[in-house]
């Protein structure tokens, strides 16, 4: 029960923060995710609508949250949105693979490639 109502919390904050972000004018020139892709879906905006939607597994991983999209933007903080989403998708146990065998690494080596050094 606790954890549903943690989830719940974390998608009304994502929804606030988005719609803010959305309202603002986010920035697609300063992302580098976008700029190498240029895809709409990829750009911050798209991946913003994308978690308006609640559509979370589609877009938290895409962004690499280094804040590029917040520059000069009053009232955007799209990349704690972003944070919030993959913790949700924690709660409900669909953290991709990628990112377990990182956190098992660190575990066993000290190192996200599991590298014993």
């Amino acid at each position: 029960m606790k954890r549903r109502v943690e989830e719940h919390n974390l998608k009304e904050e994502i929804k606030d923060i988005v719609d803010r972000s959305i309202k603002s004018g986010i920035s697609n020139d300063l992302c580098a995710v976008f700029r190498i892709l240029r895809e709409d879906r990829f750009s911050p905006r798209g991946k913003a609508m994308i978690l308006n939607q609640g559509l979370f597994e589609k877009s938290v991983y895409d962004c690499n949250l280094c804040k590029a999209c917040e520059q000069g933007i009053r009232n955007t903080n799209l990349c704690e949105a972003f944070r919030k989403a993959r913790e949700v998708l924690v709660l409900k146990n669909k953290e991709i693979p990628e990112n377990k065998e990182m956190i098992e690494n660190l575990r066993k080596t000290g190192n996200v490639y599991g590298v014993v050094e």
